[in-house]
């Protein structure tokens, strides 16, 4: 008889699994308006955004990228809350590009969007959560927060887990408010680092690649993120408080090339053309993979004239000296212009170089023009 059961709700089990995985998109439930979900809207100020569309209105020219199609728009911002939630963390890719895919379901086992992706992979959350009401109980429920978005590349991960970080407290919320901390990382060295300068208790920080957690209260920071086209305007701010280096540290002598050449993809395969020009007027090659966290904010803390291919180690630019020179060379058009955005936060003077690619070969590694290394040394030639 107990046998019977068991089979009949297995059977149950994997009907309810099909009618789900085939009519995913008619069921999946909004977060905001949830039955257990609660609000509290952000002010004004923590609401601001500069957008593609600002900075594109700002030049006059049509070189910026336009809007993201794989992430939601966020119209609101402030704090969510959703409650009895089931929590499945999915790594996508174990490369460079990795990424957190994470699903959640409610206390009756309905798939609710991750707020801020417009797809997310079903197959790990019937494999991984038993659909059907949850079995409430109070005593053990812990409340958890979900930082960042799916993205765990340098710049995400340091603008978007920061900032929700700094978000949150701005909104009244501090270490004690949580019982766990759920962060998209990959288990790389400088994503450690960041967490330990948010000084975050370690045994309650858990990856959401694996994380797997039933009727959990999960506290979500409801903000723009995810894509790099609209980002906060308080980002550089947010940043420098929680993480920043000392404005008595920021002293602007050196001139810094950052490389690439030991990167998995976008390299500049005839780099030495430009590098070896950079070197005689006084450059130093950098490359910053191999410094941690706060060598990376010393380096560019004491640059007065940064150069380097566009790519995540342009973050650290909300480190330079007020009026530093940042040189952002930019493959082809149209470009991202989220180091432009944390640029004009920083007030530094911010420079792109557009179209600077002979060739693009595979892995987007690429051929600096010869016209763009001019364009580079007219640049570095005029600065102050």
């Amino acid at each position: 008889m107990l046998k019977d059961i068991v089979g009949l709700k297995k059977n149950m089990q994997r009907q309810i699994n099909l009618y789900i995985s085939k009519f995913a998109k008619n069921i999946e439930q909004p977060l905001c308006g949830h039955r257990d979900a609660s609000w509290m809207a952000a002010p004004p100020w923590l609401s601001d955004y500069t957008s593609v569309k600002d900075i594109c209105n700002q030049d006059e020219v049509e070189c910026w990228k336009g809007d993201s199609i794989s992430h939601r728009d966020i119209v609101a911002s402030g704090v969510l809350t959703v409650k009895h939630v089931g929590v499945v963390g999915y790594r996508l890719n174990c490369g460079s590009d990795a990424q957190a895919i994470v699903n959640l379901a409610d206390r009756w086992g309905m798939p609710l969007f991750f707020p801020f992706k417009k797809h997310w992979n079903l197959k790990s959350l019937v494999q991984e959560i038993t659909l059907g009401p949850t079995v409430i109980s109070r005593q053990n429920r812990r409340r958890a927060v979900l930082l960042g978005s799916s993205n765990v590349g340098f710049y995400h991960f340091l603008t978007e887990v920061v900032g929700d970080w700094w978000f949150l407290k701005k909104m009244g919320f501090n270490k004690e408010s949580f019982d766990l901390f759920i962060i998209h990382d990959g288990g790389k060295t400088w994503q450690k680092n960041i967490l330990d300068l948010l000084d975050i208790e370690k045994d309650k920080i858990r990856s959401s690649f694996g994380f797997r957690e039933k009727d959990i209260d999960l506290v979500i920071p409801y903000r723009g993120k995810g894509s790099p086209l609209n980002v906060p305007s308080w980002t550089c701010r947010a940043l420098c408080e929680e993480i920043g280096v000392q404005e008595s540290q920021k002293k602007g002598y050196r001139k810094v090339y950052i490389s690439r050449k030991d990167a998995t993809r976008r390299r500049m395969v005839n780099e030495a053309v430009l590098t070896g020009k950079l070197e005689k007027i006084g450059f130093e090659i950098v490359e910053c993979e191999n410094l941690n966290v706060r060598e990376q904010q010393d380096l560019f803390g004491s640059a007065k004239i940064i150069v380097a291919g566009h790519g995540a180690a342009l973050t650290n630019l909300v480190w330079c000296p007020e009026n530093a020179l940042v040189l952002d060379i930019h493959q082809e058009s149209p470009a991202v212009p989220c180091f432009k955005i944390l640029g004009e936060q920083s007030r530094i003077k911010y420079v792109p170089i557009f179209n600077a690619a002979e060739e693009i070969y595979r892995y987007g590694d690429w051929k600096i023009s010869e016209k763009a290394v001019e364009m580079i040394l007219d640049e570095v030639a005029v600065a102050p």
